[in-house]
C-alpha cells in the first residue's frame, strides 16, 4: 500500500482549505461589531433607554452535557448486556426478519477518497453532533431583542463552545488510555476512533469560541496583532490553545502517521502537554475537568513507562522475501491465557522514555509456548521470569518494512550481526478482539471466513492458531482462508506456518486454504518455486468474493452462525461485508457477522 496516496493528499488538500475558509468567516464577524470607547464593561443601551448589564457566564452547559454522556454511556453498557442475554436466549441467531433487514441497510458501507463510510456510523458520529449542538443552542440565558446586543449573544454561544469543548477534550484524553475498567468491554480500534472523534469535535467548538474571542479584541485593540493576542494573560493563553488544537487535529492526519510516526507521537503528545499546561492558567474550569481525566492518563502512563516496557530477548530473526521481517522473541511477561488478534507495542529502544514514546503496534502472528526442560542448551536464559515459573512463551511477528524503524529491522535482519546487542523492548498485549460488542469470539461460530490480503494474513494466523489448538472445546468446526498476494514472496514468509496450522488442525477441524496470486505469472514457474501444504488451493487473478462466499455456503449449509474476519483495504473490506449481510447469505437460515482489521496506524 502506497505511504502517500492521491485520497490522503485530496483530504489534507481539503481539510487545510475547510479550515482556512472557516477561520476567516468567524474572524469577519469582527466587521459587524461596532463598539463604543468604554464598552470593556459588556454594557449597551438599546433605543428604549434599557441598560443591559454585564454578561453573566453560566456553566450549566458544562454539567448538562457530562450528564448525557454518561447516560449514553449507561445506555451503551446496557445494551451490551441485553445482547449478551439475547445471544444465549436464542441460541445466537434473531428471529426477527427486522433485523436483517434494519442490519442490511444500516451497515451498508461505501468508500468515498480512501475511507470508509456507513449509515451505523454516520447515525452515531450524526446523533455525537446533534447532542453538541442541542447544548451549543438550548435555552440561551439572555434574550436578545435588539440588534445592538448581538455581541452579548455571540458571547453566550462562544462560552459554550469553549464548555463543549473542555468535555470533549476530557473524554478523547479518558478514551486515549489503554487499559482502563471503563473500556473493559470496549474494542481498542472502536476507543482510538471515538478518541479522534471527540478530539475533533472539541477542536471546533475551540475554534470557535477562540476566533470571537480574538476578533472581539481585535477590534477593541483597532486591528494591531500583538496587542490583540498578548494584550493579558487570558488571551496569551487562549492564543496558545487554539494553536495546540490545530496541532492536534492536522498532526493526527493519517498523511502524517503515514510520512512519520515518530513525528506524529511528538506533535500529538507535545500539543497535548502545552494545551493541559496552558488550559488550567486560562480557567479553573480544566483543573476540575482534567483532574479526573489527567489522574487515569498518568496512570496508564506510569503503567506503561514501569510496569509494560520490558526489555526481551530476540529468539530469531530472519529477512525475509518481499520486505518482511520474521522475528521472534520471547515474552517477558506470564499470559494467562491466549487471545487471538491481541497485538503489542515494539520498539528498537534502551531506555523506557523510548519506548513509551517512540512503540509501535504490531499483531501477533503466532505463539509458541516451551517448558523450562525444553529450552536448548545453546539458547542463553535471557528471560528469567519465565523460566524461574517453569516456562517461556515466544511470540512470533511478521513485519513489513515500510517505515524508518522498520527499514532498520529488515537491514539487521539481513546482516544477522551483533543481534545480542540489539535491545527490543515490548509491552503486554493489548486489545479486545471480539466480533460483537456482546463479547463473542470467532469460537463461538461454526464456520469462520478470513480474508486478508498481503501482510493482512498476520492477525489471522493467530486466529487460527487458536481455533486449531482449542478446536476440541469449540463449536468451530470448519475455517476458511481466502488471501490475496501479489507475487509468491509474501507466500514464502508464510508457509511454514500455514503447513504448521494444517497439522495442528489434523482430524478435529476442517481448515483449507485458497491464495490468489494477482499478478499475471506462468503458472509452471510458480508451482515449481512454492511448497503447497495439501490444504492450499493456489489460484491466478483477483478472488470473486461473492462466488468464493456462495461455493462455502453451498457446500456448508447446515452452518447457521458463520464469523467473516477481513483484514484488506477499504474497498475489500467494503465488499465482503455488503455480501455477507445481504439477504442472500444473512437470512432466517444463516447468519454471518462480520469484523475487519484495517491497515491504519
Amino acid at each position: 500500500m502506497a505511504m502517500v496516496n492521491r485520497q490522503k493528499l485530496l483530504w489534507a488538500a481539503g481539510l487545510f482549505t475547510a479550515s482556512v475558509f472557516l477561520i476567516r468567516y468567524l474572524l469577519s464577524v469582527s466587521m459587524s461589531l461596532s463598539f463604543a470607547p468604554n464598552d470593556a464593561a459588556d454594557t449597551d443601551t438599546p433605543a428604549d433607554g434599557t441598560v443591559i448589564t454585564r454578561y453573566q457566564r453560566d456553566y450549566s452547559t458544562l454539567l448538562i452535557y457530562c450528564s448525557h454522556l454518561l447516560f449514553i454511556y449507561m445506555t451503551v453498557c446496557l445494551y451490551k448486556w441485553w445482547q449478551h442475554k439475547y445471544w444465549f436466549k436464542h441460541g445466537g441467531r434473531a428471529r426477527d426478519r427486522w433485523y436483517y433487514r434494519w442490519r442490511r441497510w444500516v451497515g451498508y458501507e461505501w468508500c468515498y477518497l480512501g475511507t470508509t463510510w456507513s449509515f451505523d456510523r454516520l447515525l452515531q458520529i450524526g446523533g455525537l453532533w446533534l447532542v453538541n449542538y442541542y447544548q451549543l443552542l438550548r435555552d440561551l440565558v439572555i434574550d436578545y431583542p435588539h440588534r445592538t446586543l448581538a455581541d452579548m449573544e455571540r458571547q453566550e454561544l462562544a462560552n459554550r463552545a469553549a464548555q463543549l469543548a473542555l468535555v470533549n477534550f476530557t473524554v478523547c484524553v479518558l478514551l486515549s488510555v489503554r487499559r482502563s475498567l471503563l473500556w473493559r468491554n470496549a474494542a481498542y480500534d472502536q476507543t482510538i476512533r471515538w478518541h479522534m472523534w471527540f478530539g475533533r469535535f472539541g477542536s471546533l467548538f475551540a475554534i470557535y469560541h477562540a476566533c470571537y474571542q480574538i476578533s472581539r479584541n481585535y477590534a477593541r485593540h483597532d486591528g494591531q496583532l500583538l496587542q490583540t493576542f498578548t494584550s493579558n494573560v487570558r488571551y496569551m493563553t487562549g492564543t496558545t490553545m487554539f494553536l495546540c488544537a490545530f496541532v492536534l487535529v492536522f498532526g493526527s492526519h493519517s498523511l502524517v502517521r503515514s510520512l512519520s510516526y515518530n513525528l506524529f507521537r511528538l506533535l500529538h503528545l507535545g500539543a497535548f502537554l502545552g494545551l493541559l499546561a496552558v488550559g488550567i492558567w486560562h480557567h479553573w474550569a480544566f483543573l476540575m475537568l482534567y483532574a479526573v481525566a489527567l489522574g487515569c492518563w498518568l496512570v496508564d502512563v506510569v503503567q506503561r513507562y514501569f510496569l509494560d516496557s520490558a526489555p526481551t530477548r530476540i529468539v530469531s530473526m530472519e529477512a525475509m522475501s518481499g520486505k518482511i521481517v520474521k522475528c521472534k522473541i520471547e515474552l517477558p511477561y506470564s499470559m494467562s491465557r491466549f487471545v487471538p488478534g491481541e497485538m503489542v507495542y515494539l520498539s528498537i529502544n534502551r531506555s523506557r522514555f523510548g519506548h513509551w514514546m517512540y512503540s509501535h503496534p504490531f499483531s501477533i502472528c503466532y505463539m509458541e509456548t516451551y517448558e523450562m526442560e525444553e529450552v536448548p542448551e545453546n539458547e542463553t536464559a535471557a528471560g528469567d521470569l519465565l523460566i524461574k515459573q517453569g516456562k517461556r512463551t515466544v511470540l512470533t511477528f511478521c513485519i513489513r518494512a515500510t517505515g524508518k524503524r522498520t527499514q532498520a529491522l529488515y537491514r539487521l535482519a539481513q546482516a544477522q550481526q551483533d543481534m545480542d546487542r540489539v535491545t527490543l523492548r515490548v509491552s503486554q498485549p493489548v486489545g479486545w478482539p471480539r466480533l460483537t460488542s456482546a463479547g463473542h469470539s470467532y469460537g463461538d461460530y461454526d464456520m469462520v471466513v478470513l480474508v486478508a490480503e498481503g501482510i493482512g494474513i498476520t492477525p489471522w494466523i493467530s486466529v487460527m492458531q487458536y481455533l486449531c489448538e482449542c478446536s476440541r472445546t469449540l463449536h468451530t468446526s470448519k475455517v476458511s482462508l481466502i488471501w490475496s498476494i501479489r507475487t509468491p514472496a509474501t507466500l514464502h514468509a508464510f508457509d511454514e506456518m500455514l503447513q504448521q496450522l494444517q497439522s495442528l488442525a489434523a482430524n478435529h477441524l476442517m481448515i483449507s486454504f485458497d491464495i490468489f496470486l494477482t499478478r499475471t505469472l506462468s503458472a509452471e514457474v510458480e508451482e515449481e518455486n512454492i511448497n503447497l501444504s495439501p490444504a492450499c488451493r493456489l489460484h491466478y487473478g483477483y478472488p470473486e468474493y461473492y462466488a468464493l462466499f456462495k461455493e462455502l455456503q453451498m457446500q456448508d449449509s447446515d452452518y447457521s452462525q458463520v464469523a467473516l474476519g477481513v483484514c484488506a483495504h477499504n474497498e475489500t473490506i467494503s465488499l465482503c461485508g455488503n455480501l455477507a449481510r445481504s439477504a442472500e447469505f444473512s437470512n432466517s437460515q444463516t447468519l454471518w457477522t462480520v469484523h475487519s482489521e484495517r491497515f491504519q496506524l
